[in-house]
């Protein structure tokens, strides 16, 4: 239930595996529920999502590629020009950057 480094999900989505996590703040940024995963409450709900997953392999299919579409809006591609941008703007704005060019 403290999952923080929602990272692993990210990673399983972009293998296509289907995950089933705590319905949390952190977890609920990386994917939509019943579309690229599930988010649940309890153990009860887990062990049916799971049992729904083993057993619907058609809705395994789906979630598995619908995971790996959804998790390519994290790719290194996707993201570096936004970083880049954001890491741009800080150090023009930092008072170091302002040292260096006078």
């Amino acid at each position: 239930r403290n999952e923080r480094l929602v990272i692993v999900l990210a990673e399983a989505m972009s293998v296509g595996i289907p995950c089933i996590a705590y319905n949390i703040p952190n977890v609920r940024t990386v994917f939509v529920n019943g579309i690229s995963g599930f988010l649940v409450n309890d153990i009860l709900e887990m062990n049916v999502k799971i049992n729904e997953l083993y057993t619907d392999h058609k809705l395994w299919n789906k979630i598995s590629k619908d995971a790996i579409l959804h998790v390519k809006r994290y790719d290194y591609n996707n993201t570096l020009p936004i970083l880049d941008l954001i890491y741009r703007r800080e150090l023009w704005n930092s008072n170091y950057y302002k040292q260096l060019v006078v």
